[in-house]
């Protein structure tokens, strides 16, 4: 039986690159322009940090903290490049939160596929849709309205600080908790090893999207995108 589809947001529902790339680097720019960086350095030091975080040039790394990190996470990394170069400044997960938030602007919500809601309501129609994202409630709920797809789902779980952040299981088996289902009745469908490591750490089944390759090695089932994991699912179960 099919109980439920956990989805990623970002690389899954929604096109990773046209929206975090650009907020990204907006954001890095802010964050390093009021650090104590030596004055003229600081392109050098802008560049460091992007590519440290999984950028480079308009595309990310599917295997870089910006793809698959915390806030919290992206804030150590950055620290860490302002403690090389011997700038005492702490960054908090705040910081970069907020630095993010002041540049959504740069972004563009795409969804990750063609017709993204009918593929969704088609899914809800058998289960239980949830969202598990490592991004911040704000703008999880700016990228759901804006793909006009946030009604479709029982619930979403975000980096808020006290929610556990994937690959902990914890909100997993609490969907499991509270449907009365069972691992093999749940599907997580995400673009990478961080997705992965979730759905094995809960023992769920997990169907990848996208080019991870070793995310797609992990998989129960490798697919293209958003739309072809979930009607795989729906055919499976």
């Amino acid at each position: 039986m099919l109980k439920a589809i956990i989805y990623d947001k970002d690389g899954t529902l929604i096109k990773f690159d046209p929206f975090w790339v650009p907020v990204t680097k907006a954001a890095i720019r802010e964050l390093f322009a009021v650090s104590e960086a030596v004055p003229g350095k600081l392109a050098d030091l802008v560049a460091e940090a992007e590519t440290a975080v999984g950028i480079h040039g308009e595309a990310a790394d599917t295997k870089g903290k910006i793809s698959s990190g915390t806030y919290a996470e992206i804030a150590e990394l950055f620290n860490g490049l302002l403690s090389g170069r011997g700038i005492t400044r702490t960054m908090t997960r705040r910081d970069v939160e907020a630095a993010i938030r002041h540049n959504l602007g740069y972004g563009k919500i795409e969804a990750a596929c063609e017709n993204l809601r009918k593929v969704l309501e088609t899914a809800r129609s058998r289960a239980a849709l949830f969202v598990v994202t490592t991004d911040n409630p704000e703008i999880t709920a700016k990228c759901l309205n804006a793909l006009n797809i946030a009604d479709l789902f029982d619930g979403v779980y975000c980096d808020d600080g006290a929610t556990p952040a994937k690959p902990d299981p914890a909100v997993a088996s609490g969907i499991m908790q509270q449907l009365g289902a069972a691992a093999s009745e749940i599907y997580m469908v995400g673009d990478t090893m961080t997705d992965a490591r979730f759905a094995a750490n809960a023992k769920i089944n997990f169907v990848s999207v996208g080019g991870d390759e070793r995310a797609r090695a992990a998989a129960d089932y490798a697919a293209d995108d958003v739309k072809a994991a979930t009607l795989h699912i729906l055919n499976e179960a």
